[in-house]
């Protein structure tokens, strides 16, 4: 094997990939190559011309500024750090047009346009598209209206449209203008450990917590304000109308949502946090009540505590019942109200309950206990933790899924059948929700969004059917 043609210096960084778009001539064939340095070039190859067989066409950067490497002079050595997440690993032409495809470290796919003559104007305007996406497993979702929010074990936020299940982009983490050393690396890693789960208060402002023991406020694509640091590390929000309610390990904190949001590191949001609520036992899932009033807490032994928030600035909780092993032994691992505020789902890691919620929340003088409708031992088909709820528009639906990849739907009104999808998720599912009456939308460690139209499931299920279980294929 013989060396014919050498181009050096074509990249300042390492190259990761070549491609190769061939001619049946060999004339004007090109060579694509994908580098460390954050961009992605184009070069010409004409091997009918042996003094100048290479010809630089494009480069594409994803940076906005210039990356350069240590000073050739030794006394003004300086090093411009590269962003990592922009280091630009595969890349490949596309057929349809010979546009460009690349892979960044950060797992967003761009695409360029191959057809564009002014190199200028494709450094400074990038690619042409970009999609966005999970490397990692999605630990939680929150959607309001079309407005959706994922977040992974990475600590990536993504902003979807639900209509179209597309991406609007990735959340960028707060920075604050004082600060001198900081150095965006583009992982876009805007919690600094797994999301563990997230509300959207209106459909505007989502507030996530995770491992890294802060809660996190975003709008639209930026992260609001500074995070708020929590006593300890949480692991479930609940939300009403304006307050949100957060679990931690061993406590409850709670959270009353304003629309002066500061954004200003000078002036944190501490103010609207109550203090530590301690708890005697394991908490292990959270519910709260539209009105603010009535918060519901799983334990680990299977219990349900009912409290009622009771002073006007929502910062203390009164124990109004305890329903004493309500699953037995098992951890109540989710709970989930009604829209209507008037039945309580519940479930651990196989039973799923679901109780008549009698009292008027706006009356705390006397409670009386939920009745069961569905009672445990009745709906227990999966085989594994279920860790999320859904009801349908209606509250006739009921949606529960888990870490056996299943989703299943139940029915009030036919409460001996139901609909089974296996295999939803590989890895389990850590989110559901009903866009509408009857479409269903998931998330799991599969790194996948999925969206399920139910009709004909619910609808064949409702039917005088034989068979008490439908199995629907994915």
């Amino acid at each position: 094997m013989e060396l014919l043609y050498t181009l050096p210096n074509l990249h300042k960084a390492t190259i990761y990939t070549c491609a190769w778009n061939h001619t049946k001539t060999n004339e004007d064939s090109q060579i694509l190559t994908c580098s460390a340095d954050v961009t992605v070039k184009v070069t010409s190859v004409n091997f009918n011309d042996t003094a100048h067989p290479f010809k630089l066409l494009h480069t594409f950067s994803t940076n906005t500024t210039s990356v350069v490497g240590p000073s050739s002079s030794p006394s003004t050595t300086k090093t411009t750090r590269l962003p990592i997440g922009l280091m630009q690993m595969s890349c490949a032409f596309l057929q349809k047009n010979n546009d460009i495809v690349s892979v960044s470290l950060n797992g967003q796919i761009s695409i360029w346009d191959k057809n564009n003559d002014d190199d200028n104007a494709l450094s400074h305007n990038g690619p042409k598209l970009v999609l966005s996406g999970y490397q990692a497993p999605i630990a939680a979702m929150a959607i309001c209206n079309n407005n959706m929010y994922t977040g992974d074990s990475n600590g990536v936020l993504c902003q979807w449209d639900s209509s179209t299940n597309k991406t609007i982009g990735r959340v960028q983490k707060f920075s604050s203008s004082k600060s001198t050393n900081n150095v965006d690396d583009y992982m876009n890693n805007v919690h600094s450990g797994t999301i563990t789960s997230m509300v959207l208060m209106g459909d505007q402002t989502l507030f996530s917590v995770g491992w890294d023991d802060v809660i996190r406020i975003t709008c639209g694509l930026q992260e609001h304000a500074p995070p708020i640091q929590l006593p300890s590390q949480p692991n479930a929000l609940a939300k009403g109308t304006n307050l949100i309610a957060i679990m931690t390990v061993d406590g409850l904190l709670l959270y009353y949502h304003s629309n002066n949001i500061s954004n200003n590191t000078d002036q944190n949001n501490n103010k609207n946090l109550s203090e530590f609520i301690s708890l005697d036992y394991q908490p292990s899932s959270i519910c709260l009540s539209k009105n603010d009033r009535t918060l519901y807490v799983g334990d680990s032994n299977g219990s349900i505590h009912i409290y009622s928030v009771t002073d006007e600035n929502h910062s203390t909780v009164q124990l109004q019942y305890t329903m004493q092993k309500a699953h037995r032994n098992s951890p109540v691992y989710a709970m989930q109200l009604s829209n209507d505020n008037t039945k309580l789902a519940s479930a651990d890691i196989r039973d799923v309950c679901v109780w008549n919620i009698i009292n008027d929340d706006d009356d705390t003088t006397s409670y009386l206990p939920p009745s069961p409708i569905i009672e445990p031992s009745k709906w227990c088909f999966h085989t594994q933790r279920i860790q999320c709820l859904a009801w349908s528009a209606d509250d006739t639906i009921l949606a529960t899924a888990g870490n056996d990849d299943s989703i299943y739907i139940w029915s009030l009104h036919k409460q001996t059948r139901r609909v089974h999808y296996p295999f939803s998720h590989r890895g389990g599912i850590s989110g559901l929700q009903f866009l509408s009456n009857y479409i269903l939308q998931s998330v799991g460690a599969d790194a996948c969004v999925n969206q399920w139209d139910v009709t004909d499931a619910i609808q064949k299920n409702s039917s005088n059917y034989t068979n008490n279980e439908t199995t629907q294929s994915n």
